[in-house]
């Protein structure tokens, strides 16, 4: 304890040396009459305040000059070296506040204020002065709400700014950008602008397998934007012609018994025994046996079905390099079950090794991949990049 204190101690001097330093840099020098130092101070602050006041009207004129499509003064502001990414504060209390700072939700930004707007030269200036197109943004509403705007891009869908969107596009805006079931795509169905489908999809933000390409579809349909419906409709077709038929019929129930059952049943035991000389060879450190021990479990054959015993004989046979244990874990990550929390970041993350050390379930693992992926935002694929980085560097010891 007595060592704990002299650090804590330290550690306080130190604090308290940088704020004394901070505060005497911040002060006038002291004069000789010490009756003028008050008058002084007083001088000092007034001038800070100052600073902060012209800071908030300059930032003022630029949301001004944005809503009002005046690029001159935005670029003005811009060159008086006003932050492009600055956001309007949002003020909710309790959970939601809670639930936005978690799932990276900023306030109003300039550049998602022009995309709502639909002008396009203002866009182009905020870009260029380094704006954040990809942040996920809501604003404030009447009666301490909040209205979910979304990227850039998803603000031009909104408001059918299709020149906006390709400006945005062209610029590398993330098409696939997501939020709780929310992207470009389905912003661009539910308004019906076939032309900022059209762009969408040829920048390859339509992915037909996917529970946000088949919401996008279903919202066309059920809007009666038949022109846009008729669009995806045509994707989908193309995409069932070399789909697993699981995907196809239904995206999200029983998808991942589905692609086992049709593909990866070699091996399992028929009975008791055959599962108990199964057990033995895991235990004894097969990795194969551990994966088909891990995919027992799973499918219930010459066991009684349970995820939780998946997941673990799965992950031994993972951890060795066994890429087909790595695609069992990812999907079954993806599926979740008892005992087995759902996490798509894991699911992600295993899939992915899993195609990288060349698994028999390749074209599977990456249909996988693309409906975790419409489930997931931006930073959530690519936190899963990173660990699945972290996972093989490490020889598989630490994957999370």
């Amino acid at each position: 304890m007595p060592m704990q204190s002299a650090s804590l101690n330290s550690a306080a001097v130190r604090v308290a040396t940088v704020v004394l330093w901070a505060w005497a840099g911040g002060l006038p020098a002291l004069a000789d009459d010490v009756s003028t130092v008050p008058q002084t101070i007083s001088t000092a602050v007034q001038t800070r305040t100052q600073t902060d006041a012209d800071n908030s009207s300059m930032e003022s004129r630029l949301w001004s000059a944005i809503a009002r499509g005046d690029v001159t003064e935005v670029r003005s502001s811009v060159d008086a070296g006003v932050n492009v990414n600055l956001e309007q504060s949002v003020s909710v209390e309790g959970l939601l506040a809670d639930q936005l700072r978690e799932a990276g939700l900023r306030g109003l930004t300039p550049v998602v204020l022009a995309a709502l707007e639909g002008h396009v030269d203002v866009t182009r200036t905020l870009i260029d002065a380094g704006a954040d197109v990809d942040a996920m943004t809501v604003r404030a509403t009447d009666g301490d709400g909040v209205e979910f705007l979304g990227t850039a891009l998803m603000a031009a869908a909104k408001n059918s700014h299709v020149n906006v969107a390709q400006l945005l596009i062209e610029r590398g805006a993330d098409v696939m950008a997501s939020w709780r079931n929310m992207n470009a795509l389905i912003t661009a169905a539910e308004t019906g602008n076939v032309d900022i489908v059209t762009l969408l999809v040829s920048a390859g933000a339509y992915k037909p397998g996917t529970l946000n390409g088949h919401k996008a579809l279903q919202t066309a349909k059920a809007r009666g934007h038949t022109e846009v419906a008729d669009l995806l409709q045509a994707g989908l077709d193309e995409y069932a012609k070399s789909a697993p038929e699981v995907f196809v019929e239904g995206v999200r129930d029983g998808v991942l018994e589905g692609v086992i059952n049709t593909s990866v049943e070699r091996g399992m035991p028929e009975d008791e025994l055959e599962a108990v000389q199964l057990r033995q060879a895991a235990e004894g450190g097969n990795a194969d046996a551990q994966a088909r021990l891990g995919l027992a479990y799973f499918l219930g054959k010459g066991v009684k079905k349970h995820e939780a015993e998946s997941e673990r004989w799965f992950r031994k046979a993972a951890e060795q390099g066994n890429a087909n244990a790595q695609f069992g874990l990812g999907a079954l990550y993806l599926n979740g079950g008892r005992g087995v929390r759902q996490s798509y970041v894991l699911a992600h993350m295993w899939l992915s090794i899993a195609i990288a050390n060349g698994t028999s379930q390749a074209r599977s693992a990456a249909h996988l991949i693309d409906i975790a992926e419409s489930e997931m935002t931006s930073r959530e694929i690519r936190r899963a990049t990173r660990r699945a980085r972290r996972c093989v560097d490490s020889s598989y010891q630490s994957c999370g």
